[in-house]
């Protein structure tokens, strides 16, 4: 069998793997031992899966690039409704994911998102994991970001409340929430997103926030309080809420996100 032959058969092989974990076909989990198996992977073990968009672009073409960046890392790669998914190793994900993106770039000059789900294990598992990561890719793309390698942790709560919401309806509850200071820092440079956005990550904690931006307490404190001149008392729960949400929203379109 020539090499191309060959690596099409992996391909179906993979793609047919993936349609009876999504079905959770029972045949489904023999299959899933035998390839990671063959691929050096262990089937009692969790794996992590990347997401990747493709776009237009053909997945055949994109995974046989990934596959020329990371010979040496383990996982198992096809197409699942339109979309490119890789199984990895938890400690092999993170070098894959940013070889894939980078390699790509350097192919194609396209600067691809990739999701990366938590840890599962995919015989039980799939299903559930696929439909998340692809709501938190969807998000992404919404946000119109681009080549971002983004976890399912951080934007798993955002994807459920924004699922099936448009960038302009996202980009405008943004503006309504926290728009005044996004023109504060806009005409006169204050900073005052990124300070909210990292005393909110810091837990209300001043000390902690003051260092992580690497200012004094006192200037922090100077900075929250043109915030609450500007949105008014936003420290009641529902409205630290969204203030919260947009501030995050906002960081990640920005690709700036803190956690």
């Amino acid at each position: 069998m020539s090499l191309d032959r060959a690596a099409k058969r992996l391909e179906q092989d993979a793609a047919e793997l993936f349609i009876g974990l999504r079905n959770r076909n029972p045949e489904a989990s023999v299959a899933l031992t035998r390839q990671m198996e063959q691929w050096g992977m262990d089937p009692r073990q969790p794996v992590i899966m990347l997401l990747v968009d493709i776009a237009d672009r053909m997945a055949s073409h994109v995974l046989r690039v990934i596959k020329g960046a990371c010979p040496t890392r383990r996982f198992i790669g096809g197409e699942l409704e339109g979309r490119l998914l890789l199984l990895c190793p938890p400690a092999d994900a993170p070098l894959v994911a940013t070889a894939a993106q980078k390699a790509v770039e350097q192919r194609t000059g396209s600067r691809i998102n990739i999701l990366q789900s938590a840890e599962f294990m995919p015989s039980t598992e799939f299903r559930d994991t696929f439909a998340k990561a692809g709501r938190c890719l969807d998000l992404v793309r919404v946000l119109a970001r681009q080549g971002a390698i983004c976890t399912q942790d951080e934007l798993t709560v955002y994807a459920v409340m924004f699922a099936e919401r448009s960038r302009e309806e996202l980009d405008a509850y943004i503006r309504h929430t926290i728009g005044a200071l996004l023109e504060q820092d806009r005409k006169r440079n204050t900073n005052l997103t990124e300070t909210m956005s990292c005393y909110l990550d810091s837990g209300y904690n001043t000390g902690m926030a003051a260092r992580t931006l690497g200012i004094h307490e006192n200037t922090l404190r100077q900075r929250l309080d043109s915030v609450e001149r500007l949105l008014g008392n936003w420290r009641t729960a529902g409205r630290s809420f969204e203030v919260q949400t947009a501030l995050k929203l906002h960081m990640l379109r920005l690709g700036l996100a803190t956690k």
